[in-house]
């Protein structure tokens, strides 16, 4: 069936996408069907999310800077030139939230594509290269009890001697396409990747937390993981906050399963605790004490309850002027 040019407005509210140097109305933001990014997923993007302040009557881009400091940093590994600098797509995504008059937590894309051209050009002679950004009303898991079964993928991680992880691009998560569906047929929740080493990389768009012995781990950088910036938060909160110092070092398939505690972290998907992996409860089979005690500091966190850190905040309504 065609899809209707509002699709979701009602739904949404969203009035506006920006794209190319224009706020156009939300039916309008199309590429064409011959365009790269259409036929091969040739995009970088960033998943970024906003979180309303019902008290302060605010919404907060939570840490936009170094998401789209890490847009760039994609955009070069792919050879994406857009005229667009940090300060230029903060701006943009600023005005784009308040001209969708978002009072609500948000979820912001903004995403360097290829368009028409030449097959493979790299320079912006040869093909057309853009930048296109949807806002959107995205609910938080905040005050949600709830852990995930989720089982060991088939499927191996992607590979920086292949399709680098460390790029945040479209192509790159049919990997995370082909192991959930593979997850959801065996009846689990979601899905962890091992990488070629037979390591513990990370979930299915979302980094790995294990917790043994009251000591936190993750899988380093160089276990083909995306570096994530959840990740990074939740790795200073501990510290700052619990006093909780975590180790980066490679983790086997087994000690996930003996240890006392696992989460995913990511920005749309925020904490997932993990009870079961495999069919085998993680500690006693649900929350665990750690994963709800920083989880609960990084929706303060976010939400602009905890001064500290309101250095990773944008404000959009209201102390948007000031900052």
């Amino acid at each position: 069936m065609p899809m209707d040019k509002n699709y979701m407005m009602e739904e949404t509210g969203v009035k506006y996408g920006y794209m190319d140097g224009e706020y156009l109305p939300w039916g309008d933001c199309k590429v064409h069907m011959y365009s790269h990014v259409a036929r091969y997923g040739f995009r970088t993007f960033e998943g970024i999310k906003a979180y309303w302040n019902k008290e302060k009557q605010e919404l907060y881009v939570f840490r936009l800077q170094d998401h789209l400091e890490r847009l760039v940093q994609s955009n070069k590994l792919m050879r994406i030139q857009i005229p667009y600098t940090v300060k230029d797509m903060t701006e943009i995504i600023v005005e784009l939230l308040r001209k969708n008059d978002l009072r609500k937590d948000s979820y912001v894309q903004p995403s360097g594509y290829i368009g028409m051209g030449g097959l493979m050009a790299t320079s912006p002679e040869a093909v057309f290269m853009g930048l296109m950004i949807p806002a959107l009303p995205s609910a938080s898991t905040e005050g949600k009890d709830f852990a995930k079964k989720v089982c060991i993928s088939s499927w191996r991680r992607i590979t920086d001697k292949s399709t680098p992880p460390r790029i945040k691009v479209g192509c790159n998560y049919l990997n995370s396409w082909f192991s959930r569906i593979e997850a959801q047929a065996g009846g689990y929740d979601s899905v962890l990747f091992l990488n070629d080493q037979g390591k513990v990389s990370e979930g299915a768009g979302t980094n790995l937390f294990m917790i043994r012995k009251g000591v936190p781990y993750t899988p380093p950088v160089t276990a083909d993981i995306l570096e994530g910036i959840t990740r990074d938060t939740l790795k200073e909160l501990l510290k700052e906050e619990l006093g909780l110092t975590t180790i980066e070092r490679d983790i086997d398939r087994t000690e996930l399963c003996v240890s006392d505690e696992v989460f995913l972290c990511g920005t749309g998907s925020e904490i997932i605790p993990i009870s079961h992996i495999d069919g085998l409860a993680v500690g006693n089979g649900g929350i665990g004490q750690i994963t709800r005690k920083v989880r609960d500091i990084y929706f303060g966190c976010v939400r602009g309850k905890n001064p500290k850190y309101m250095k990773w905040l944008t404000p959009v309504f209201n102390g948007a002027k000031a900052a």
